[in-house]
């Protein structure tokens, strides 16, 4: 046998060896991370996208929707229970009002209202808004027209307007005020149960839910409903004006009337559907609802939606609602 064929490799064999190797494992680990960077470029070009057009699908309906271009009659939309975390909250229609008032093309405004009634402090915050607007533009017509119900607190809203219109089959009135609570005292007293109760005067602890309200402070709670009631006629007459018929049965009983019934008492002006009023009012104007303008996080439901339900329960005790 040779001898060459036993010899060892030598040691510039052994060290090319050794950099070959360690130059293919080096071009491995750099296609790795060529790979892996392409990797972590797509997921982010795609989350960007993603982000992108989520961003844009919250945007879109304001874009889209616009400021009107030309003589316009501004919609706003009253609908649903009036209460500050409503969609017809104070917070929401105010801005609403103004922007439509502001409008440069805005030539009339009418409050499209379908409303239960709810809270007068969120009423009394609209109203002055319709208030200002027609301060700002004595000259452009205000009406309300009331679609379905325009009861209490909805129909309170209605009185700032120029004219009050009704379909034929909605609900109209309701003028008054309420204040409710729950009295569990009897069945407390049945179990045994008594609620320590620490106020500092006779009428501080009024409405609590294990304690039976006493005379004066049902008297006293009497009293308050009595003023809002009182308050709310001297708006209705003071609206209304020679239109109102004073002296129509049951008128501040608190009670609801369909809008013929309601037309004879003198709170609506005239019936009609919207559509038939836009033409027969207003035919060279075109349409534009006036919509609140919802951020980014409410058209994501990032906000809170969910209301605690004890202190909402205690709150309505206490708080005087219009329906």
């Amino acid at each position: 046998m040779d001898k060459q064929d036993n010899k060892d490799p030598s040691a510039l064999e052994v060290l090319t060896d050794n950099l070959a190797h360690a130059l293919l494992e080096w071009e491995q680990s750099k296609r790795e991370e060529r790979r892996w960077l392409t990797v972590k470029r797509i997921a982010i070009a795609s989350a960007a996208t993603l982000f992108g057009l989520i961003y844009l699908a919250g945007l879109a309906p304001n874009l889209l929707s616009g400021e009107a271009t030309e003589p316009t009659v501004a919609i706003i939309d009253i609908v649903g229970g009036i209460d500050d975390n409503a969609a017809a909250s104070a917070r929401k229609l105010v801005p609403v009002i103004e922007r439509a008032c502001e409008a440069t093309t805005t030539k009339a405004l009418i409050l499209r209202i379908n409303s239960p009634g709810g809270s007068p402090t969120e009423a009394e915050r609209i109203m002055a808004a319709v208030d200002r607007c027609k301060a700002l533009k004595p000259e452009m017509p205000v009406d309300a027209v009331i679609e379905g119900m325009g009861a209490s607190a909805g129909y309170m809203i209605a009185t700032t307007a120029n004219q009050i219109v009704a379909n034929r089959y909605a609900i109209v009135g309701s003028i008054g005020a309420v204040m409710s609570g729950l009295d569990a005292s009897a069945a407390a007293e049945r179990l045994g149960l008594s609620e320590r109760v620490i106020a500092s005067g006779p009428l501080k602890a009024t409405n609590y839910l294990f304690t039976e309200n006493t005379p004066a402070q049902t008297k006293a709670l009497q009293e308050v409903v009595d003023g809002m009631a009182s308050e709310f006629r001297r708006q209705v007459e003071t609206a209304r004006g020679e239109r109102l018929n004073a002296e129509f049965p049951d008128l501040w009983s608190g009670r609801i009337w369909t809008a013929d019934v309601a037309q004879q008492a003198g709170l609506v002006d005239q019936l009609a559907v919207l559509e038939d009023y836009l033409k027969a009012t207003y035919p060279d104007l075109k349409v534009h609802n006036y919509r609140p303008r919802q951020s980014m996080q409410e058209r994501l439901g990032i906000e809170a939606s969910v209301r605690d339900g004890v202190t909402a329960a205690v709150a309505g005790w206490l708080n005087p609602k219009l329906h």
